[in-house]
């Protein structure tokens, strides 16, 4: 019997995820279409959010110099915006936001996957996580409600 193609890929695809990390794969922060927290869902922007393709969007605070992220207060899952009514304009994180996982650079593909797939014990958490440098800081300041920085 012989092995096709796309199951080579498979195997090649399952063999990569156990060498390759987070820093292989991760987007950078400057590179991630993100809101800031202070948002004000018009139509307008429930446009942008949507026209983006993406269905989990980092929620930012904005640093006060130059309005680029300066941290991170949590993931909105793109589809709660159906129940949304743009014309009551209300702000971003009057939404449920979703604490992302937060995971060192060094993990593997294989364990992220499988952190992903673990029950999260009661925490809404997001199929997305934040690469840093001190997860276990980060991870203790988002489930105080606090949002974590750039120096994390």
């Amino acid at each position: 019997m012989a092995i096709h193609a796309d199951e080579v890929s498979m195997v090649e695809g399952a063999l990569g995820m156990k060498t390759k990390t987070a820093d292989d794969i991760l987007t950078p922060l400057k590179d991630v279409f993100a809101v800031p927290s202070d948002t004000i869902l018009d139509e307008e922007k429930i446009i942008d959010i949507y026209s983006s393709g993406y269905s989990r969007v980092p929620i930012f605070e904005k640093r006060t110099d130059d309005s680029s992220i300066r941290s991170i207060v949590g993931i909105l899952l793109t589809k709660q915006l159906m129940v949304v009514e743009p014309e009551y304009e209300r702000k971003i994180t009057t939404l449920p936001l979703q604490i992302p996982f937060t995971v060192s650079p060094q993990i593997s593909l294989i364990e992220l996957v499988n952190l992903f797939q673990a029950p999260s014990l009661g925490k809404k958490r997001s199929h997305m996580a934040l690469v840093c440098n001190f997860p276990q800081k980060a991870e203790q300041l988002l489930d105080r409600g606090v949002a974590i920085t750039d120096d994390v």
